[in-house]
């Protein structure tokens, strides 16, 4: 990646490890060339599937031609990185020697390079290992018992048992990748000898992954990497699941205990990610990105994103030009988190109240599997978390039956569950369901309420509905004409989405009807406006205008159809202002 000068310049040994301040979990990286003893260039190290899910950390500074050493503060040291790689992983163009040390004193360094943990038995570093082709590197730092005292707090760590085991990714990239550069973020999946998933399956399989970010504006698979490390991925959707363009659940993976979170593309610190791949069904690229700031706005979470450019290495050892994947967005998975749906973890001890009363994450959804699925409310939902396999059985029946109550009160003409006389409106939060209809309102989400229908229980708590999820067929699809017309309710004659359930319940209760029409004003007046369509929209195009005509290259079957992405926002802007502007004459008009 760094050219033919990448063979006349040495490396600095003293080159560190730094992560970002005050995040101990990952490293940030730098991009470096790689390549395995023994191996001729192009081959291929795989990359073992049993679950040894060490993070793989990297760090390097670099400029187009040649490597430097990198200048990272001392407090951004990660003192868990026990072994130094000279240079760390990322992309390369060149054979080169890779160096390791140890951080701390009377230490020896044993490595991998064929992704296998490393143990005693393994190779102990000596001298410089010659790298020419794509690689997994790990390694580990261990007291050397013959050159200290143990009590000499200089030490490495004096185990196996207690040594962090540190991973570095090293891909290959093709001479025609050299020079691929992005205003967006780049990043890259390499399945390093794995098959690659397919949609008839939803076990995760292992990878390295790579994050470019831009410096100076831009992008460069031949510059240094953000992060690198270890993943999980599987094909995720229903109808979407076989598209041509598929996508992705990623995992980040850290120890084999623990999964590795990081702050990717400058989002909060998180290690479940999904790379969505907008295809024939969202021409704009921005349908999803779009509600989902919109939720924000009004101050509901939602999921963050951040567009990229995506290469997957499936088949070949050399990152190529082909790899080019195209356009994604990577989105948070909603999962519970303090920075995602933020409801207290609940253990498995958690059997009585108030410990088993939350948290729950539950969705109205077609289960993948059947085991996923319970019927409760008169509806059929899905665990999310705990998950099915992870739920006790005191958990999923207080679950159940705190759903049963609360749907039998919202039934009720008095608003009273007959059997226990719990009132609905103490049983769940009223304003959350407000906003939830009122987003999917907005966009005209022909699947609202029916599928990706999340709700969320706290401890103690009552039930909230949300986040929002798809809109990929919703704000004006012009191949669906279920979302096309602005100045109607619902997807279609008959079916105002006010009828759905939960909704058909709630809108016969005057203080639901109320705390609708009143919340609708408010954000008329304030957040839900033409002038915000027009910003958001605006921003999506400016970011996206170099990227989509990669991305159209690549996907010609979804090329805009109003010609060009500009044009396509514009219809966007112009049915969103539309939608809003008929909305406002019809506050305080149940259909």
């Amino acid at each position: 990646m760094f050219g033919a000068q990448l063979g006349q310049v040495g490396f600095d040994s003293g080159a560190g490890i730094g992560n970002e301040p005050g995040d101990g979990s990952g490293y940030r990286t730098g991009i470096a060339p790689a390549e395995v003893a023994g191996n001729p260039p192009g081959d291929v190290v795989p990359l073992p599937e049993p679950g040894n899910n060490d993070r793989l950390d990297a760090g390097v500074v670099s400029s187009d031609d040649a490597f430097i050493a990198p200048v990272i503060a001392e407090s951004q040291q990660d003192q868990d990185a026990a072994v130094i790689f000279d240079p760390p992983g990322g992309g390369f163009s060149e054979a080169f020697e890779l160096r390791l040390r140890a951080r701390l004193a009377a230490s020896v360094v044993h490595y991998t390079l064929d992704g296998s943990l490393p143990t005693a038995d393994s190779p102990v570093y000596e001298q410089p290992i010659p790298m020419s082709a794509t690689t997994l590197v790990r390694a580990r730092a261990v007291h050397d018992s013959d050159a200290s005292d143990e009590s000499d707090e200089s030490v490495g760590t004096v185990d196996f048992d207690d040594s962090p085991v540190i991973n570095q990714s090293y891909v290959r990239l093709a001479e025609d990748a050299r020079g691929v550069d992005s205003n967006l973020p780049l990043i890259v999946v390499h399945m390093l000898g794995n098959a690659p998933p397919d949609g008839a399956s939803h076990e995760f399989v292992s990878a390295v992954f790579a994050v470019f970010e831009p410096s100076e504006g831009r992008a460069r698979l031949n510059q240094a990497a953000t992060w690198t490390g270890r993943l999980g991925v599987k094909v995720r959707g229903r109808s979407s699941r076989w598209q041509t363009k598929p996508n992705y659940t990623i995992e980040l993976r850290g120890s084999d205990t623990e999964d590795l979170k990081l702050p990717l593309l400058g989002m909060p610190s998180e290690g479940d990610w999904v790379l969505y791949a907008p295809y024939t069904r969202d021409r704009s690229l921005v349908r999803n990105a779009f509600m989902y700031e919109m939720s924000r706005r009004i101050g509901r979470y939602a999921p963050r994103t951040r567009f990229c450019e995506l290469y997957f290495v499936a088949n070949h050892a050399e990152l190529q030009a082909s790899d080019y994947a195209g356009v994604y967005v990577l989105t948070e998975r909603l999962t519970r988190g303090d920075e995602r749906i933020d409801v207290k973890k609940l253990n498995p001890s958690a059997v009585a109240a108030p410990a088993v009363t939350g948290g729950y994450i539950m969705k109205v959804d077609e289960p993948d599997i059947p085991a996923e699925a319970f019927f409760a409310a008169g509806r059929t939902f899905v665990y999310v978390e705990p998950a099915h396999d992870e739920i006790t059985p005191e958990q999923s029946a207080y679950l159940r039956e705190y759903l049963d109550s609360w749907y039998r009160s919202i039934s009720a003409d008095d608003g009273l569950d007959p059997l226990t006389g719990n009132a609905f409106t103490a049983l769940m939060d009223i304003l959350s369901f407000v906003d939830h209809h009122i987003l999917n309102m907005l966009g005209k989400n022909p699947d609202a309420f029916e599928l990706s229908a999340y709700y969320q229980k706290d401890r103690s708590g009552a039930l909230a509905a949300g986040p929002i999820w798809d809109f990929d067929f919703g704000v004006g699809h012009a191949g669906d004409l279920r979302s096309y017309e602005p100045t109607q309710w619902g997807p279609m004659l008959g079916d105002a989405l006010f009828t759905r359930t939960p909704y058909d319940a709630l809108f016969m209760h005057p203080e639901f009807v109320e705390a609708y029409w009143l919340r609708w004003q408010q954000l008329l007046d304030s957040t839900l406006t033409a002038a915000t369509v027009s910003e958001v929209l605006a921003g999506y195009a400016a970011e996206l205008s170099e990227a989509e005509a990669r991305n159209r290259a690549r996907w010609p079957e979804m090329a805009p159809d109003s010609g060009s992405l500009e044009a396509e926002l514009d219809l966007m802007r112009n049915w969103a202002e539309a939608r809003l502007q008929w909305i406002r004459t019809q506050v305080g008009v149940l259909p």
